[in-house]
């Protein structure tokens, strides 16, 4: 039996900041993303003991998505022309993912980060020209209310 409170990523938004502070949205030409946690460990055991022991270690982030080409826009505006541009400069910048969309009190996700990956797919079948996208997070990743 479901909780009250469950909901589908239908209304999410995927930002990044440009240099100008302007917040651009490509959530419309992004599928398949993932937030992704890992914490790391440090080994403390001593002399004598019977078994190891640990303490938490530091936490690293990624962000990956699917991006599907659009060529809707210029081409220097296109989101896969500009991305590709901070993945080639080796760029940091601003992301903020809303997943129930903009609204009061919803939460949202916001951190930096440079592309680490950038890998285009021109498969000729039945799906749009996509490219894999990962971005590593450097620092952490604020959770917070709109």
């Amino acid at each position: 039996m479901a909780l009250s409170g469950e909901f589908i990523a239908t209304s999410m938004l995927v930002q990044y900041e440009a240099p100008t502070s302007t917040w651009n949205d490509i959530g419309t030409v992004v599928n398949e993303d993932s937030l992704s946690s890992s914490r790391g460990e440090a080994e403390t055991t001593a002399h004598g003991t019977t078994s190891r022991t640990y303490v938490p270690g530091l936490m690293e982030h990624t962000y990956s998505f699917t991006l599907m080409h659009n060529n809707t826009n210029g081409y220097s505006t296109r989101p896969q022309t500009v991305l590709e541009g901070y993945f080639t400069a080796g760029t940091s910048v601003s992301w903020r993912i809303r997943p129930n969309g903009t609204a009061t009190g919803a939460s949202q996700a916001v951190f930096t980060g440079f592309i680490t990956s950038f890998e285009t797919d021109f498969t000729a079948d039945d799906q749009p020209v996509s490219t894999s996208v990962e971005i590593r997070i450097t620092g952490g990743v604020t959770w917070s209310a709109q």
